[in-house]
């Protein structure tokens, strides 16, 4: 897990922390290196920027294959990759 109120990424000259390119608050990350999935963990009334969450995984982990948005433990977002492009699914907010 990665401390991402701390961390901060290069995005050519400037540099981001994960609520800067995430574009709202977040709780924890973790990866699964071997499902090369990224799990973004959120609190109550937060929602994920697409492109910012795909960037932010990609520094962490290059060759990740889906990212999946948790608001409250409860799955709002799957960002997922085909043939390089990503797709993403949304499921109703309780």
């Amino acid at each position: 897990m990665i401390d991402s109120h701390v961390k901060k990424w290069s995005v050519g000259k400037k540099s981001y922390s994960a609520q800067d390119l995430l574009q709202c608050n977040i709780e924890r990350a973790t990866y699964n290196f071997e499902t090369k999935v990224v799990n973004f963990y959120l609190p109550q009334f937060n929602c994920t920027d697409m492109t910012g969450a795909i960037a932010f995984a990609k520094r962490t982990m290059s060759d990740v294959e889906q990212i999946h948005v948790f608001e409250e433990e409860n799955l709002i977002n799957i960002y997922l990759r085909i043939a390089d492009k990503w797709v993403a699914q949304s499921f109703q907010r309780l």
